[in-house]
């Protein structure tokens, strides 16, 4: 697999780039015992691993947020007192605040690197995508999910 310039999206000083890892590989990495705080994760007695995230964990769709600029300000169903919605415009500025937090947040760390292909049957194509996490858990679920299917 070529490898990903992480540099290119503000990501710097990774000590580690781990590509497409199995998922013995991932269970075995989240329970080392080097791990300290949120990213330690504990064996529960039914065998699956538990990672504390703290209490800004959830993924709620009452949560997105889109940045209006000019392509996106008469072509997104934005939410208004009168049609309600989840799609909340966000500013350019607040779009850069939030994307230097995740670039300093992923920088000087061991990443995992996931690269998975998503059916769309309305258009009948095939999307791949580059999912970027270090924490380890998320990439258990998605893992989960391949094995089931």
């Amino acid at each position: 697999m070529a490898q990903i310039d992480l540099t290119k999206y503000g990501i710097k000083g990774t000590t580690e780039v781990v590509y497409n890892p199995s998922y013995e590989q991932l269970f075995k990495d989240e329970l080392d015992p080097n791990l300290e705080g949120y990213e330690k994760g504990q064996l529960t007695e039914l065998g699956a691993v538990n990672v504390m995230t703290g209490i800004y964990t959830g993924r709620s769709p009452k949560d997105k947020f889109i940045v209006m600029d000019e392509n996106s300000k008469d072509t997104v169903w934005w939410t208004s007192d009168e049609y309600k919605n989840d799609n909340h415009p966000a500013s350019q500025e607040t779009w850069e605040a939030v994307k230097k937090i995740a670039q300093e947040e992923l920088s000087n760390k061991k990443l995992y690197v996931v690269v998975v292909q998503i059916k769309i049957h309305v258009w009948q194509s095939v999307v791949s995508l580059k999912l970027l996490g270090k924490h380890i858990s998320s990439r258990i679920c998605l893992s989960n999910q391949q094995k089931k299917n």
